[in-house]
């Protein structure tokens, strides 16, 4: 009788498939003038490990106006300002290390900006959006037709969506 056991060879429970997260936008800078306000910022054109394309489909710029917050509390208040569409790799897994070139890749598809440029979002400043969150608060707003938005956009914060 014989047995036969393959293996990869590396001792441990098994690791988790790699998840590959866009890096934040680069470049970013706010103005104020008075009562607009302006964003801008380079879409990330690589993953957090350094390979690239980056894996994402839009990006999503928050803002509100209060005491700092940790992300979750941030994101169930849904302070959302804009969401800036993003040319998206086909195959999200397909990439290439920093020191590869990149010409065996299948070209960016979808509608948006091209991973690189420099996006603008521009917003209106209005009354309530000058009136802080009330953080104490456990009970969520209901949605209404106008957003809070960031007095100056004291907090300004973006969220890159990965396809899969």
């Amino acid at each position: 009788m014989s047995l036969l056991c393959t293996a990869c060879g590396h001792k441990g429970p098994p690791l988790p498939p790699l998840v590959r997260i866009p890096s934040a936008p680069a470049e970013l800078t706010a103005a104020r003038r008075g009562d607009i306000v302006e964003l801008r910022f380079s879409v990330p054109t690589t993953n957090t490990d350094g390979s690239r394309p980056a894996n994402l489909e839009r990006v999503d710029v928050y803002a509100f106006t209060g005491p700092d917050v940790r992300d979750e509390e941030l994101l169930k208040r849904e302070p959302t300002v804009a969401s800036v569409p993003v040319k998206a790799p086909r195959d999200p897994d397909a990439t290439v290390e920093p020191e590869e070139s990149p010409e065996d890749l299948d070209p960016l598809e979808g509608a948006g900006l091209d991973q690189g440029a420099t996006a603008r979002v521009e917003e209106k400043l209005t009354a309530a959006s000058l009136v802080p969150f009330d953080v104490a608060k456990k009970k969520t707003r209901k949605p209404t037709t106008t957003r809070r938005k960031a007095r100056g956009w004291i907090r300004a914060a973006w969220h890159t969506c990965t396809k899969r």
